[in-house]
């Protein structure tokens, strides 16, 4: 076995009337039923924060979790750290971004400007250089939320690093993350101290150089950069659940914790997944779960892939796997979902699709060229090397003769 990783796949895309949970539950629901997939086949939801999605009454979640109580609910991670950044950002100054915007758009609007702008460079000499628009962020190109999944321990991670920029190490080291109140002043660092990384830093020792003096403009540049660090701390703390119980069965599967039997028995991670216990074998589960880590090839410090691809290639004897329920415990912990990035990937490649020259293509075809995408790309196939049959050929005459409408 080559791979451990999840994969992600399209099933199906649904245009839907009505707009509301029920309506959009409902498309779901017929989606499943008309493609012959079990409903209670569901191991988890996630999705964005929104009130229709995650509700805390009549949202697609709780519809969901009343219909089927052990699917997993997640709010979306990418999106919940962006909606952090972009509450934290409101505390900076907005002149900056205004003056970006301003300047965008007076060359924007003329031609003419914009050839100047390109004279100026070719006269200077400098590599040429297109202006773009600033715009909020689309959390979809943060690669490192997107490819990686916010453990409890990382959301942690993050608030004692933001802490640690003036806040006290010792308060931090002492205080639970969960607990860390960023505007308490008696252990705020002096405001000189705040730590805004080393470029900023030297500019400011720059600045002293030059004026001799703490200038008013850096003292509110670190005000500035402290609200943002303390509006960060609140956001993350408001947004996301760091105790919820779906961190701790996450966390088993990491390679120190495993190898260490931490939990002694995955059983305790069952009974918060009931839907394992129709899949597994709890008791074999346990004991493969306690006699893996003498498995020669395993150490605390391999990736996780790594780790669990030793445990997935072991064989007994007679050639049958030697970790079975172990190795779909694995499978089955690490396909909870944590974020909809999957989502927002096919409605990215949705665009290249619908062009303007296919703006009439129907619903069924967008799908089915989709899948045809994803079906050539996940198998490493190429338009070129495409050998359709004959059936096929007779099938694409059929449609471009009854053809109307896409």
């Amino acid at each position: 076995m080559k791979s451990f990783q999840t994969k992600k796949l399209l099933l199906d895309m649904v245009e839907v009337e009505d707009g509301t949970a029920k309506g959009i539950y409902a498309a779901v629901k017929q989606s499943f039923s008309d493609l012959h997939v079990p409903v209670n086949n569901i191991i988890g939801y996630s999705s964005d924060t929104c009130n229709v999605m995650f509700g805390e009454y009549n949202s697609i979640s709780q519809l969901l979790r009343a219909k089927f109580p052990d699917v997993v609910t997640v709010k979306c991670s990418c999106h919940l750290i962006h909606l952090v950044s972009s509450q934290a950002a409101l505390q900076l100054p907005k002149g900056l971004e205004d003056l970006c915007r301003d300047v965008f758009a007076h060359f924007r609007r003329s031609s003419k400007r914009q050839d100047t702008y390109k004279e100026f460079q070719e006269f200077f000499k400098v590599e040429p250089h297109k202006l773009l628009a600033p715009a909020q962020m689309r959390w979809l190109s943060l690669e490192a939320c997107v490819n990686r999944i916010l453990l409890k321990e990382e959301v942690e991670g993050l608030i004692r690093s933001i802490s640690s920029d003036f806040m006290e190490v010792p308060y931090i080291k002492a205080t639970n993350p969960k607990d860390i109140d960023p505007s308490n002043v008696g252990f705020q660092l002096p405001l000189d101290k705040t730590y805004v990384r080393l470029a900023a830093t030297t500019t400011l020792h720059e600045i002293k150089e030059v004026t001799g003096e703490d200038h008013a403009d850096v003292h509110n540049f670190l005000m500035n950069c402290r609200n943002f660090l303390i509006e960060s701390i609140k956001q993350i703390l408001q947004k996301f659940d760091i105790e919820a119980e779906i961190h701790d069965v996450v966390q088993c599967t990491l390679p120190r914790n495993a190898a260490a039997h931490v939990p002694p028995s995955p059983t305790e991670v069952v009974k918060k997944l009931p839907y394992l216990n129709t899949v597994l074998a709890t008791k074999k589960l346990d004991g493969e779960w306690r006699e893996h880590v003498f498995e020669e090839k395993l150490t605390p410090d391999l990736k996780w892939e790594e780790y669990w691809l030793v445990i997935k290639d072991a064989k007994i004897s007679s050639g049958e796997p030697k970790y079975p329920n172990l190795t779909r415990f694995v499978e089955l912990v690490s396909s909870s979902p944590f974020s909809n990035a999957a989502v927002e990937r096919m409605f990215s490649l949705l665009k290249r699709i619908k062009t303007d020259d296919r703006t009439r293509l129907k619903s069924s075809s967008l799908v089915s060229l989709l899948h045809c995408k994803l079906a050539m790309k996940n198998g490493n196939y190429t338009a070129a090397g495409l050998k359709p049959t004959k059936q096929v050929l007779d099938l694409i005459s059929e449609m471009k003769s009854n053809a109307t409408d896409g």
